[in-house]
């Protein structure tokens, strides 16, 4: 089976945070006691120079390890999102802001940083309506728990594109069925 983007981006978090987490480590300890060292032996302009260099790698080092850190906490926080996201037809973030406690433009905020990770692929945000939108079928359903939204690609069903009539969004139905609006949850059919 493959991954779909949101897997991938996830992985790639994932990857890019423990490696700068562990990188930072190493280049803050390395570097640090060599500062340290450099501190306790500084006998001429050379030593000085050489300590300040360290201490800027030690720094960076520092600021490598909160890197990481963060990307950890932001993946926390998107597994939070997106479990919260699937049970919210109308995908707001005023309504995830609440449910989160978190200022909504603070959930704004960790939502575009996803978007721009690909963590929630072919999505964007309605300024007017405040929420997040699924541009593309199949994403939703990534982040969906309700069987209405998990489709099974099976021989001899043909699938349709329909346009909501309730939010304008595109939908992959199965031919001469009802269902529900994978974004807002309203009644659509092929006919």
């Amino acid at each position: 089976m493959a991954m779909t983007d949101s897997q991938k981006a996830i992985i790639k978090c994932k990857s890019t945070g423990i490696i700068q987490t562990i990188l930072g480590w190493i280049i803050a300890v390395f570097c640090g006691f060599c500062t340290i060292v450099g501190v306790t032996q500084i006998s001429e302009s050379f030593d000085v120079a050489m300590v300040l260099i360290f201490l800027a790698f030690t720094a960076g080092g520092v600021s490598l390890i909160r890197k990481g850190k963060k990307k950890k906490k932001l993946l926390k926080i998107y597994q939070d999102y997106s479990t919260r996201l699937a049970t919210d037809a109308t995908k707001s973030i005023d309504l995830l802001a609440t449910s989160v406690g978190k200022p909504v433009d603070a959930v704004r905020k960790d939502v575009v940083t996803m978007i721009n990770m690909g963590l929630f692929p072919n999505c964007y945000i309605n300024q007017e309506r405040n929420c997040i939108v699924f541009s593309q079928i199949g994403t939703a359903a990534t982040y969906t728990t309700s069987p209405i939204h998990q489709q099974v690609n099976t021989p001899g069903v043909e699938f349709v594109t329909v346009k909501c009539p309730g939010c304008g969004a595109t939908n992959k139905i199965t031919r001469n069925t009802v269902n529900e609006c994978e974004y807002c949850g309203a009644q659509i059919s092929d006919k």
